[in-house]
């Protein structure tokens, strides 16, 4: 029960510090395992407990290689096919993050006001939701820095992550655990 969570979770965090100190593939393969290993515990039946903690930990997973792949396009400009894969990369992850996102706070996207069914309080789900709106904002503002200049994409998408960072930068509380981060 609680401890398989722990235990999940704790390998995750641990692969993901191992990973980036990796050369490219090995990061790769290490973040292919770790997707792996949380997909086997989102999957277990009955659920494990705090489940929502997995699935914020297989949401931030997914936003390493976004992250990667946006570094990598920026380094190499000229190459479309890097930037395609940054592009890819990061609307998976912003898939996972704004499903996450909507699930722990119910009411149009702001910030949580009360005690989660899934077993976290109302500071945990707050300082998630605030880790998981920062994660997203900086993924949409390194797509949008990956677009030309001119791109009515670029335009939209910087209108996007600011969307999503406005409810942090308006609770002193969920600023400061991010922050701290």
């Amino acid at each position: 029960g609680e401890e398989r969570t722990d235990l999940v979770l704790e390998l995750a965090r641990l692969r993901l510090e191992q990973a980036r100190d990796l050369p490219r593939l090995q990061r790769e393969e290490v973040w292919r395992n770790s997707a792996m290993e949380l997909d086997g515990a989102l999957d277990q039946t009955p659920p494990l407990p705090r489940r929502v903690l997995i699935e914020s930990a297989r949401a931030l997973l997914a936003t390493e290689p976004a992250q990667d792949a946006c570094w990598r396009a920026r380094v190499a400009p000229w190459d479309a096919t890097l930037r395609e894969t940054a592009r890819e990369r990061n609307r998976e992850a912003a898939s996972r993050l704004r499903k996450l996102i909507d699930e722990l706070s119910p009411k149009g996207g702001q910030a949580p006001t009360e005690a989660s069914p899934a077993g976290l309080g109302l500071a945990q789900r707050r300082t998630l939701s605030a880790e998981l709106r920062c994660r997203l904002a900086e993924g949409l503002a390194a797509v949008a820095e990956l677009a030309p200049v001119g791109d009515p994409t670029r335009a939209a998408t910087v209108s996007e992550a600011l969307k999503w960072a406005k409810p942090i930068a308006e609770s002193d509380d969920a600023l400061d655990s991010v922050s701290r981060a």
